[in-house]
């Protein structure tokens, strides 16, 4: 998993993200894909006992995640937990929305 097209800061007019940081090898990134929740179970601690318990088995030096921009409550989540915004993938033709916001924690 690379992250070139990623630009630092949030945004596109950033400048991109130093090569040390976005330079990948095996065992280096957990890419965290998905994780949801149906309302009737959120602010229970469970997505956060659900992520501890997965990253806690990893190997890997940190874990990554995307998540939509306009998600903020998502994003706060995330933030509260220790992730931290690292930048903005994309655009990516053909997908919605073409940009996703890009979260990193160390494991």
């Amino acid at each position: 998993m690379g992250y070139r097209s990623t630009t630092g800061g949030g945004g596109p007019s950033q400048p991109p993200l130093p090569a040390d940081f976005t330079e990948e090898w095996e065992g280096r990134t957990f890419a965290f894909t998905s994780l949801a929740l149906l309302p009737t179970w959120r602010g229970r601690g469970i997505g956060k006992r659900l992520i501890d318990e997965l990253l806690r088995t990893r190997t890997e030096e940190r874990a990554v995640l995307s998540v939509q921009p306009s998600a903020v409550e998502t994003q706060s989540i995330y933030r509260h937990l220790g992730w931290r915004l690292v930048g903005r993938n994309g655009p990516f033709p053909d997908v919605e929305p073409p940009c996703w916001e890009v979260y990193v924690l160390e494991v």
